[in-house]
């Protein structure tokens, strides 16, 4: 079993300090985060708490660029230690991830925006089912002219 420790990032959030690695210990897979030189800042949305040592903080980090890219992150050590959760879905341009649940340890969605074009924005949801080991994006019907800014809140 592997783990890493090498800080990939920090950010003082109400107090809390996060920083985050690129993987975590267990058969996690490995998700590639920018180097500090590459974004701008760290946006924490929401967090979900299954116990006080594992916690859920969603969001998005900017890139240089000026794009938001979606973020998951998460820590079994009340947060000594933290690993960027990995996606089916790979490209997370342009996401801002807004709010999170879980009903246990294994099942949880995460829900937020994507921001296709200038202002044309889309709701966003993905779910795990193996305790955010692999994440993937469920469908949802839109029509072409609804827009989406916020996503307020998720509740099971």
């Amino acid at each position: 079993m592997r783990q890493f420790r090498t800080p990939i990032f920090a950010t003082l959030c109400g107090g809390l300090l996060l920083i985050a690695s690129g993987c975590g210990t267990g058969p996690h897979l490995e998700v590639p985060t920018p180097g500090e030189q590459l974004y701008e800042n760290i946006r924490p949305e929401a967090i979900w708490a299954v116990s006080p040592e594992e916690i859920t903080v969603v969001g998005s980090m900017t890139l240089k660029t000026g794009v938001p890219q979606g973020l998951i992150l998460q820590t079994e050590t009340a947060g000594r230690i933290w690993r960027r959760c990995a996606f089916e879905v790979h490209d997370l341009d342009g996401v801002t991830f807004q709010t999170v649940c879980f009903l246990d340890r294994l099942r949880g969605w995460v829900a937020g925006v994507r921001d296709y074009h200038e202002g044309d924005t889309r709701p966003i949801v993905l779910i795990t089912r193996d305790g955010s080991n692999r994440w993937r994006e469920v469908f949802l019907p839109v029509e072409p002219a609804f827009q989406v800014t916020r996503v307020h809140s998720l509740k099971f």
